[in-house]
């Protein structure tokens, strides 16, 4: 996560948000809440990632109150 955060602010393209990694067997979806704080859901590799993504955002949301982000 650092180095993706390092190599966004490096190019000039910004902030990481979210970082996908897919793996033989999974799926991994990470999101920022915080510069402390990530989500992360694993789905199956036959998962859907468009739904995962979604339902990451909607917990980010819900986290945030409580982290004050």
């Amino acid at each position: 996560m650092r180095t993706a955060q390092r190599a966004g602010n490096d190019t000039g393209l910004g902030g990481l948000r979210e970082l996908v990694v897919s793996l033989d067997s999974a799926v991994l979806v990470m999101r920022l809440l915080s510069r402390d704080y990530f989500v992360v859901l694993a789905l199956n590799s036959q998962g859907n990632l468009g739904r995962g993504r979604f339902e990451l955002r909607k917990a980010e949301l819900k986290l945030s109150k409580e982290f004050a982000v």
